[in-house]
């Protein structure tokens, strides 16, 4: 086995362990959840503020009061 090779294997057995554990620690939260098909180790969102003074297209984004990890 190639060195490449034995290091993707290692990271696919670290992605696996990590998306397990992400998951039973979700599951404790809400039992529903039965996957996690995505993920994000950290996200901001951000709104769109349309302006009443121009166009339909014009306008602004504006940070929201919340970021973090993203599972999907």
């Amino acid at each position: 086995m190639s060195k490449n090779t034995n290091a993707n294997s290692n990271t696919t057995a670290a992605d696996a362990q990590r998306k397990a554990t992400n998951l039973r620690v979700l599951q404790r939260l809400d039992g529903s959840i039965v996957d996690l098909i995505g993920s994000a180790t950290h996200v901001v969102v951000y709104a769109f503020k349309q302006s009443e003074t121009t166009t339909a297209t014009a306008g602004e984004w504006e940070k929201c009061d919340m970021e973090g990890p993203l599972f999907i």
